[in-house]
């Protein structure tokens, strides 16, 4: 899933960036499959804040879609 050269934190805003732009249900599966992995991973402060950013978004698109 992650790559030497790419950080947890990039990885998280990229994975946002592709459900932001395809928000639906397959979509949303595939994020949080990779949430749960990002939250057993996470070991700073930025890796952190970017995760509370993508479960922000993943709320928002709950609450647009009654879920």
């Amino acid at each position: 899933m992650l790559t030497f050269s790419q950080g947890l934190e990039d990885q998280i805003y990229k994975d946002l960036d592709v459900f932001i732009a395809h928000k639906n249900g397959e979509s949303l599966k595939k994020l949080e499959t990779k949430e749960n992995f990002y939250k057993s991973k996470i070991s700073t402060d930025k890796e952190y804040l970017a995760l509370v950013i993508l479960q922000c978004n993943k709320a928002f698109y709950l609450k647009e879609n009654q879920q």
